[in-house]
């Protein structure tokens, strides 16, 4: 029986499980697309450009690049583990938990938004950054960092609020000096030089008022059901976090710079979620990225054997009925 138990806990945390849910999230999208009517998120706050929302119109195409989106973004957080090795093990639960979290919210699933963009974005900052540790003369990859994030915000001003983790991250990777901080000046600067300088765009463009809701469109019914995965999530995330923090702080000074801007990203995200609820579907995908990673530093490193089973079989299920609950109305 000890056996069959340790099996289980490992199929749980394996490639096998999240490659099945992958299949899942995109049967739940179709399913959803074709049997529901999607409500459209129809805000706009692209700073000089129109946000990712208006790239690609409603319809089967976008529900599929967004999927598409999500599972590139599963593959980056498996990435960045297998370089950095940040949760200490080699379990796939993480992109498990993204998966079926993104599932939850189909509506948000089945169209494309500014979220799983994002989510790669970040990855993809992630990746640039923590290849500088301890190498204050890496000022490409920091400058690289900021003219990412600088060139993306000018299509959603969310893409700002990442910039201050990304900035005390220089910190965390022990590169912060005069150098460093001259790339990142330099990258936020860059993009809008050169779309000014070149008279792609004026200053006259910039706005950041006069926007539309992004969960306008939404019935009350879908708004309360978005609320709730965000509510339940958090506290995932909260959960997460301080069950982790003592195993943290007793890593050496890689593995705790790594994950402090993890656990700085989730908290900017929460943060976020709360004030800028309005662009809810934005930082959802987000939040769903940073509590897997997350919960499956908690299963991965405390309940790993025979105790991780029925937790996460839990988990997993209620964000499966969450999914339901959605297609149920």
């Amino acid at each position: 029986m000890k056996i069959n138990k340790i099996q289980l806990a490992n199929a749980l945390h394996s490639r096998w499980l999240s490659i099945l849910m992958a299949v899942v999230m995109l049967a739940g999208a179709w399913l959803m697309f074709h049997t529901h009517r999607i409500l459209y998120i129809i805000g706009d706050r692209g700073l000089l450009f129109p946000s990712a929302n208006l790239w690609i119109g409603p319809g089967e195409l976008g529900m599929w690049a967004d999927c598409v989106l999500t599972l590139v973004g599963a593959l980056l957080m498996v990435t960045l583990n297998n370089t950095y090795n940040m949760l200490r093990s080699s379990s796939h639960l993480a992109i498990t938990l993204f998966l079926v979290m993104s599932l939850s919210i189909p509506n948000i699933l089945c169209q494309f938004d500014t979220g799983p963009v994002m989510v790669i974005v970040l990855l993809t900052c992630m990746l640039l950054m923590f290849h500088t540790y301890g190498n204050r003369s890496a000022t490409g990859n920091v400058y690289l960092v900021f003219l990412i994030l600088s060139t993306c915000s000018m299509t959603q001003y969310c893409y700002v609020v990442y910039i201050p983790v990304f900035i005390l991250s220089l910190g965390q990777m022990r590169i912060l000096c005069m150098r460093t901080v001259i790339a990142t000046l330099l990258g936020l600067a860059t993009p809008w030089w050169v779309v000014f300088g070149l008279g792609i765009s004026t200053p006259s463009d910039f706005h950041i008022t006069g926007y539309i809701p992004v969960y306008s469109s939404f019935s009350e019914m879908e708004i309360l059901h978005v609320f709730a995965i965000i509510a339940f999530t958090s506290l995932l995330l909260i959960t997460g976090w301080m069950a982790n923090f003592m195993k943290m702080i007793s890593y050496n000074s890689h593995m705790r710079a790594y994950m402090g801007t993890l656990s700085v990203m989730g908290l900017v995200t929460l943060f976020a979620v709360c004030i800028d609820y309005e662009s809810v579907s934005v930082y959802a995908p987000v939040l769903f990225m940073v509590t897997s990673f997350q919960l499956c530093h908690t299963f991965s490193n405390h309940q790993r054997a025979n105790k991780s089973s029925i937790p996460l079989i839990i988990l997993i299920s209620i964000y499966l009925l969450l999914y339901l609950w959605r297609l149920s109305y």
